[in-house]
C-alpha cells in the first residue's frame, strides 16, 4: 500500500492542559518543533486573544517572563485547557477552554436588561449617551460612599488590574459583575471586577485601560461610583484629581494605601 503524504496544518496548534504550578511557565511542546523548522526561532512569542495581545519570553522552550500576567488576566485555573494556534513568526492566537470543554467567553453587558445577550470586545470603547438628567437620577442608587483614592502600584501595571478597597465594595453592595469605567475623555470602557479572597480587582479589559490613561507607579487615581446596580458605573480621575474631592469632607478613613470617603456633606 502507498503510503499518503501528510499535509501540514495551514496554522498548526497545540493545546495545553492548566496544571498546577502552571502560573510559572508552559512549554512548547516537541512535536510542535516540526512547524517551526525544528527550533524555536526567536526568543519572544505574542500571544493573542480578541483585541489585546500579551508579548512573552521564551526561555528553554517554555512560555515565561510574561506569561503569568497572561494567565492573571484571562483568569486561568487548574482544569482548563488552552489552545495556541499559529499564525506566523511566533504569533498565536489563543483559545481559553473551562473543564466543561466549552470556550470561555466574556459575559456581554445588556444595559437595559431586556433583549438577547451580544458579545462585546474586551475592553470596549464606546462614548456614553445619556442625558445629564437621566444620568443624575440614576446615578445614586445604592451608593453610600462614593469614590475612593489609592496609587498605582508595581503590581497594577506588572499584572494589569485595579484593587477596590473591601469597605467599599461592602459600603455599596458591590458583587462579581461587568462594569463600565469612564475616562476623563467621557469614554467608556468595559471591565470585569471580580471578588477574592481578600481583595476586589478590576481586570478583563483593565491592561488597555491603564495603558490608555498613561499611568505610571505612584500616580494617584480616583475612582467615583456614580452609578450602581447590574452594571456599575464608575468616572475616573487620573492626571488630574477633582480639586471638590479634598473639601467639603464629613470624614474619611485610611484604607491601605487608599482614602475610602463617604458622600460629600452638602452645604
Amino acid at each position: 500500500m502507498a503510503m499518503r503524504n501528510k499535509i501540514p496544518p495551514e496554522k498548526p496548534h497545540f493545546f495545553k492542559p492548566i496544571l498546577p504550578g502552571f502560573e510559572d511557565g508552559v512549554k512548547i511542546p516537541d512535536s510542535f518543533l516540526k512547524y517551526l523548522d525544528g527550533k524555536i526561532p526567536q526568543n519572544q512569542a505574542v500571544l493573542r486573544r480578541g483585541d489585546e495581545e500579551w508579548r512573552v519570553k521564551i526561555s528553554d522552550q517554555c512560555l515565561r517572563e510574561g506569561w503569568r500576567a497572561f494567565a492573571v488576566e484571562n483568569e486561568l485555573h487548574v482544569g482548563d485547557f488552552v489552545v495556541f494556534e499559529h499564525e506566523e513568526n511566533m504569533v498565536f492566537e489563543v483559545l481559553v477552554f473551562d473543564p466543561s470543554h466549552c470556550e470561555r467567553q466574556f459575559p456581554s453587558i445588556d444595559n437595559d436588561g431586556k433583549g438577547e445577550a451580544e458579545e462585546i470586545p474586551r475592553s470596549k470603547k464606546v462614548k456614553l449617551e445619556q442625558s445629564d438628567d437621566q444620568e443624575e437620577s440614576d446615578s445614586t442608587d445604592q451608593i453610600c460612599c462614593p469614590y475612593f483614592i489609592s496609587t498605582v502600584k508595581p503590581s497594577t501595571l506588572l499584572y494589569h488590574r485595579l484593587h477596590i478597597p473591601m469597605d467599599f465594595v461592602r459600603a455599596n453592595g458591590l458583587r462579581k459583575c461587568n462594569m463600565m469605567l469612564r475616562d476623563q475623555r467621557g469614554i467608556l470602557w468595559t471591565v470585569k471586577l471580580n471578588l477574592e479572597p481578600r481583595c476586589a480587582v478590576i481586570k478583563c479589559g483593565c491592561k488597555s485601560f491603564l495603558k490608555a490613561q498613561e499611568m505610571k507607579e505612584g500616580d494617584e487615581f480616583m475612582l467615583e461610583l456614580i452609578r450602581n446596580g447590574e452594571t456599575p458605573v464608575f468616572n475616573f480621575y487620573g492626571k488630574s484629581l477633582p480639586s471638590k474631592t479634598f473639601v467639603d469632607l464629613q470624614m474619611f478613613r485610611v484604607h491601605g494605601n487608599s482614602l475610602l470617603a463617604p458622600i460629600p456633606v452638602e452645604k
